[in-house]
């Protein structure tokens, strides 16, 4: 089997998007589908346990009574290479995502309330942000909003959900 010499360099890969915008009166809606198509696929070697719980216990027996071939650094090379590939949605030859974001305007634009939500079919990633926008006067700018990230166990959103998923509040001056 021929070794990859650069595991940290993404496989090539096309990606494609369609969208659609509709405004009726204050409201706003925007669909969106993306995808892309990894070049030169092929499955990874090992499944990425970097960021999840490591069965210690398995690991210690691969270590301690290797099983005949087995290497150490070459099962640590394949884990980084696998890891990149979760990161860089690249364990699967294909991706298929949808987007949504509906905002509308109140209070004669001094209100702007907005959700925006996507879901990754392929990798079964959701991500919901809702945000309220406040404009008291001209110049200032209150912002309340969240991030809630989720995935399958394994999956990226799984593994920064615990950190990333937040509650947000900026206030922005213009001058």
């Amino acid at each position: 089997m021929k070794r990859k010499r650069h595991e940290y360099v993404p496989l090539g890969e096309i990606k494609y998007v369609a969208g659609v915008d509709w405004m009726p009166g204050n409201w706003r809606f925007t669909v969106e589908y993306s995808g892309k198509a990894v070049i030169g696929y092929k499955e990874p070697l090992v499944d990425p346990i970097i960021g999840t719980e490591i069965d210690i216990a398995k690991l210690a027996i691969m270590i301690s009574d290797p099983v005949p071939g087995f290497d150490l650094n070459e099962y640590v090379r394949q884990q980084i290479s696998s890891f990149n590939r979760l990161y860089n949605y690249q364990l699967e030859r294909s991706y298929h995502s949808a987007g949504l974001r509906i905002e509308t305007d109140l209070l004669y634009g001094r209100l702007t309330p907005s959700v925006f939500t996507q879901y990754n079919f392929t990798s079964h990633d959701f991500l919901l942000m809702p945000e309220l926008k406040y404009k008291p006067t001209d110049g200032l700018t209150i912002v309340a909003g969240g991030d809630f990230y989720s995935g399958r166990k394994g999956s990226i959103y799984d593994l920064i959900n615990e950190f990333m998923n937040c509650i947000r509040i900026s206030l922005r001056v213009d001058f």
